[in-house]
């Protein structure tokens, strides 16, 4: 559930806290993406997380401090600067990259969804790019 949100970003709760290992191997699968990165004790147990589409960018340096203060205990996004990873490790925060792209790819799907139903005599379809990130295969395209 949603317990925090600001322009940028949201702090959601999990029913329980878990290791971010397991959240991580759950973001993995979810996504259909076996190329996430995490950084940071992978036993390390957390309950909220600050969540972003897209990336934290270079000019955003408060944002990690921003989604501590709001009770974020680990941070998900598609992306952020080697900088910004550091800052979320110091104040404790392991960190989770699907990146940037991966992490828009839900949303698209919803939104061709919505169009769809929207505008029932239009064909609307999402069509996964089958691109190779970095050497790994996105499954299912």
């Amino acid at each position: 559930k949603v317990v925090a949100e600001q322009k940028f970003f949201r702090v959601l709760e999990l029913p329980e806290p878990l290791p971010v290992g397991e959240l991580f191997q759950k973001i993995e699968e979810g996504l259909g993406f076996r190329c996430c990165r995490l950084f940071g004790d992978p036993s390390t147990r957390i309950q909220r997380f600050a969540f972003l589409i897209g990336g934290f960018g270079e000019n955003q340096w408060h944002m990690p401090q921003a989604a501590h203060e709001m009770g974020a205990e680990a941070v998900i996004l598609g992306e952020m600067s080697e900088f910004i990873v550091m800052s979320c490790l110091e104040m404790g925060m392991p960190v989770i990259e699907t990146l940037h792209s991966i992490s828009e790819i839900p949303a698209i799907r919803r939104q061709a969804e919505i169009l769809s139903e929207a505008l029932p005599d239009l064909p609307v379809h999402h069509i996964p790019s089958g691109s190779t990130v970095y050497g790994c295969r996105i499954r299912g395209s």
